[in-house]
């Protein structure tokens, strides 16, 4: 089970992985673009909601009416296996992860900040 959890983390796009963050059991998509403070929709679907479908990170629970306004979000099996793990990491690794090196002068901030009493 450990290695499934190492295979979704790679497919998951920093929009990905702060969609899921913040989803907190199901939720609408007017839900999940306030929650992310989002205003285009446009925008919100393909950065973030389809490559979160299409990695079957998340569900729909509509599937017959993908544009509807009573659409539902849900979690699959992957998404809370990612949380878990994402969860489990250090917060300047993650972000380091997310920004890269543009992130290294920040991450030093950080820890030398962490590491006072």
């Amino acid at each position: 089970m450990h290695w499934t959890v190492a295979l979704v983390a790679p497919q998951v796009t920093p929009q990905v992985g702060e969609l899921l963050a913040s989803m907190r059991g199901e939720m609408s998509r007017e839900a999940l673009q306030s929650a992310l403070g989002l205003r285009d929709r446009k925008s919100f679907r393909g950065r973030y909601l389809n490559p979160a479908l299409v990695n079957g990170l998340i569900k729909m629970t509509a599937l017959e009416k993908p544009t509807s306004r009573l659409q539902i979000c849900r979690l699959t099996d992957k998404g809370p296996q990612w949380q878990t793990t994402e969860n489990q990491k250090d917060p300047i690794v993650r972000y380091q992860e997310r920004y890269g090196s543009r992130g290294d002068s920040r991450a030093a901030r950080c820890q030398s900040a962490k590491t006072l009493p």
